[in-house]
C-alpha cells in the first residue's frame, strides 16, 4: 500500500480521502499516511476511513475517522462498521435539514395570516402585540 500525505489543519487544502469521497461516492481506505510537517505527532492521522454521507442518492458530505499516534491501523473490515456510523449521522443532518425547512415555512405562514397593520378608527388609539404560542416557537400566539 503507498503512503499518502496527510493533511495539515489549517492550510486550507482539502483531505485528499476527502476529495475522492465526495467525488466518486465511495470509501476510501488509507492504511499508512505520512505524517504533515507542520502537525504535531499526537495529531497527526497515521490511518484513516472516509467515508460519503448520503442524502438519498446524493453524496452530502464526508466522515473521516482516523488512527493517531495510537500504533493501530484501519482494516478492510472496520470499512462497514464506518458506513453504518456515516449513515445515522447523515440521517440526523437531513433530519435537522428537513425541520430547520418545514420550520421556516410554518414561520412564514404564520407571519402571512398576521394583519399587515391595525384599523384606522375615529377616537379610539389601537396597539398590538404577537407573542409566540409556546417558548421557542414561532407557531400559535395570542393577541
Amino acid at each position: 500500500v503507498a503512503a499518502a500525505p496527510a493533511w495539515a489543519p489549517g492550510h486550507g487544502a482539502v483531505v485528499p480521502d476527502v476529495a475522492d469521497v465526495l467525488a466518486t461516492g465511495r470509501a476510501v481506505l488509507s492504511e499508512h499516511l505520512v505524517p504533515h510537517p507542520h502537525v504535531p505527532p499526537a495529531l497527526a492521522p497515521v490511518s484513516s476511513i472516509t467515508v460519503p454521507l448520503r442524502a438519498g442518492d446524493a453524496v452530502v458530505g464526508a466522515l473521516r475517522v482516523c488512527f493517531t499516534d495510537s500504533g493501530r491501523r484501519h482494516r478492510p473490515e472496520d470499512v462497514g462498521f464506518v458506513r453504518d456510523l456515516a449513515t445515522g449521522a447523515a440521517l440526523a443532518i437531513e433530519n435537522a435539514r428537513l425541520y430547520e425547512a418545514e420550520h421556516r415555512i410554518a414561520e412564514v405562514l404564520q407571519t402571512s395570516l398576521l394583519p399587515q397593520r391595525l384599523p384606522r378608527l375615529p377616537r379610539l388609539a389601537l396597539g398590538s402585540r404577537y407573542l409566540a404560542g409556546a417558548e421557542g416557537t414561532q407557531a400559535g400566539g395570542d393577541w
